[in-house]
């Protein structure tokens, strides 16, 4: 018996180990001076726009922003955000399963995003001419420092 409880003990540890490592590269710091390109970022929104409880979302990809709109924004980056809008208040489940699965899908192709919080909805909307109003801001871009994931961490869990 105390063999197998060690042996589930060990097997969650596992498992918790990858998932954070996962986590990590999903956030993980963006480092300055990769580009990031718009093919990138579209199949990045393609994955949170198949998601068919959130299709009343919409997105705006900038891949630069102007001198004006960085200096109004400081805490964009100047390249490579995604701004998620809605025509309505959004349903805080709905827009973290969007972020969520744009971050897992920017780690699924070595990036990492980052949500941006604290930000003044209707300035960032007038800024960027957007027609909605913002509701989640990603920043996306390579990752500072390299996150190693171990899938097989998880093998103990497949029958």
């Amino acid at each position: 018996m105390e063999q197998h409880r060690a042996q589930a003990s060990s097997s969650v540890s596992k498992a918790r180990a990858s998932l954070s490592l996962l986590v990590e590269r999903c956030a993980a710091p963006i480092a300055d001076g990769y580009v990031v390109r718009a093919d990138q970022l579209r199949r990045i929104v393609s994955a949170a726009v198949k998601l068919s409880a959130c299709s009343y979302f919409r997105y705006r990809i900038l891949l630069s922003l102007d001198a004006a709109s960085h200096e109004a924004f400081p805490l964009l980056p100047s390249s490579a955000c995604i701004v998620v809008c809605s025509p309505f208040e959004a349903n805080a489940f709905e827009l973290g399963s969007v972020v969520q699965v744009m971050q897992l899908q920017a780690a699924e192709i070595g990036l990492s995003a980052l949500p941006i919080k604290d930000f003044d909805a209707r300035l960032l909307a007038d800024a960027l001419s957007l027609p909605l109003l913002p509701c989640a801001v990603l920043a996306v871009g390579r990752a500072a420092a390299p996150v190693s994931c171990e899938p097989s961490l998880l093998d103990d869990f497949f029958i």
